[in-house]
């Protein structure tokens, strides 16, 4: 069971927590708080003296009565709400979840009505969370580079949490990516704040910051390394050295305050400190045409990494306006997307005769193991940007597309069942393997290694592998020609 079911099926009893502050009904105010500012608790429980409940003091009841002149004479018994709602220990605590989302503390108690403890919705929160979504030091609110690189490791625990919990891999990747954009806007805000200070002054103009590959996609694994950007606001040419210094000065410090918080730099150069990836919304367009028009191979391998972007921060529009240009300019292009689909890096599935998993050769690190990104993750994704570019999709998720591409009719739910779940599951392996490795303090990478994978595993991968095979084929049949 997950950890959430497994609490649903305990009681009331084990999850109360002891009453650090407990009062009779006459213990004056100006007594009890200086107790609960030590115990730092905001609610007391009134007891009589058999030790039976007879009311709470909580927030509510301290702020409405300390305003007033005769506050500290007052005693418990006057303040207190009688209101209370008792529950026995034994109670299930499935019965109590909609009592609890009303805010107030429940009072747990034994067979004799004694007190055991109290219980609130905060602990049934802390308690089916795991550890490392919790409210500890994995969420700094500072946005120092120290606080924002321990954000960054922490993706590694909530990772492994949630998957001991069977959160499907596409939705902890979803969380990944959300991490990553948070990471984004507050290394951004600190630039800006920088250069301000500097002497560059605020941005001339509006911009946004667009991520393409897996981030883009909103698939973060637990390695992304920099596939960054930046759309400009148009500007007249006479301002063109004043805004393009600035942004090629802000591209620069982004790049390197996001290498220092845990997203490393692209080896590709695919980043804002890059001009080829830093361009107002016009040249933009204008660089579109010019790869659609030429078709060199490195001019359609760009043309797929700009297919994924997304705006993560600054004026989103800028970068929405560029995508949907782009989507309708290729879909009105059955030639370039033909280019596309001959182009394309992985065009092979990592399955040999008789449904044998192909590994790694030679004698390098990772000889023997199974690169599953490239050969049965990226098929599925590239397959499925195609297809949705025929369409004229502007989605960039992967199983976005592949909802929407079924809405069209161009795959049926067996189709849409059989590659949605070859494609989580691979996901599956290899988030698990990469948590597995930066666990162990290896670098987490592509691949997979076979004899970590059970019998059913095996199989399970060899069928997902499948289906990515039968969709690549799909693909150059429609969109290439069957004699491809």
């Amino acid at each position: 069971m997950t950890r959430l079911t497994t609490l649903l099926t305990l009681t009331a009893g084990r999850l109360a927590r002891r009453a650090p502050v407990t009062c009779g009904v006459t213990t004056p105010l100006h007594e009890l708080l200086p107790r609960l500012a030590e115990a730092v608790v905001c609610h007391a429980v009134v007891l009589d003296r058999e030790r039976q409940i007879r009311g709470l003091i909580g927030p509510v009841e301290l702020l409405s009565r300390l305003r007033g002149p005769d506050a500290p004479a007052l005693t418990a018994g006057e303040i207190m709400d009688q209101g209370v709602r008792a529950v026995p220990a034994g109670e299930p605590l499935y019965r109590l979840f909609g009592t609890l989302r009303q805010g107030r503390p429940l009072a747990v108690v034994d067979d004799d009505g004694g007190l055991v403890g109290l219980l609130s919705a905060e602990q049934f929160m802390d308690a089916a969370l795991p550890s490392s979504l919790g409210s500890g030091p994995n969420f700094p609110q500072a946005d120092t580079t120290e606080a924002l690189d321990a954000l960054k490791r922490s993706q590694v625990a909530i990772a492994a949490d949630l998957l001991a919990e069977k959160v499907p891999a596409t939705d902890i990747q979803r969380l990944l990516s959300a991490l990553n954009d948070d990471l984004y806007r507050r290394v951004l805000s600190r630039v800006i704040a920088g250069l301000d200070a500097d002497g560059w002054g605020r941005p001339p103009v509006a911009f946004a910051v667009i991520v393409m590959g897996s981030g883009g996609r909103r698939e973060s694994l637990l390695a992304p390394d920099q596939d960054n950007g930046l759309v400009i606001d148009d500007y007249p040419d006479e301002q063109h050295a004043a805004v393009d210094s600035y942004f090629a000065e802000l591209g620069h410090r982004l790049a390197v305050r996001l290498d220092r918080v845990g997203i490393p730099l692209c080896t590709g150069h695919v980043m804002a400190s890059n001009p080829l990836w830093r361009k107002a919304r016009s040249q933009w367009l204008a660089q579109i045409r010019g790869w659609m028009r030429h078709r060199s191979n490195q001019g359609l391998l760009n043309a797929c990494i700009l297919l994924d972007m997304r705006a993560v921060a600054g004026e989103l529009s800028l970068a929405d306006a560029v995508r949907e240009a782009m989507v309708d300019a290729v879909a009105r292009s059955p030639g370039f997307l033909r280019a596309l689909t001959l182009n394309e890096s992985t065009k092979e599935v990592g399955l040999g005769w008789f449904d044998r998993l192909i590994p790694e050769g030679g004698e390098g690190p990772h000889a023997g193991e199974l690169n599953i990104k490239r050969n049965g993750i990226m098929p599925i994704v590239e397959a499925i940007r195609l297809y949705a570019l025929s369409r004229g999709l502007t989605e960039t998720g992967t199983l976005e597309r592949l909802g929407r591409l079924g809405e069209a009719g161009l795959l049926d739910r067996h189709d849409l069942d059989a590659l949605s779940h070859a494609y989580g599951y691979m996901c599956f392996l290899l988030l698990r393997q990469q948590a597995a490795d930066m666990r162990a303090g290896r670098p987490p990478g592509r691949h997979v290694p076979p004899d970590s994978l059970t019998r059913r595993e095996n199989d399970t991968l060899v069928r997902s592998m499948k289906a990515s095979q039968a969709l690549l084929r799909r693909l150059h049949a429609d969109l290439v020609g069957s004699g491809v």
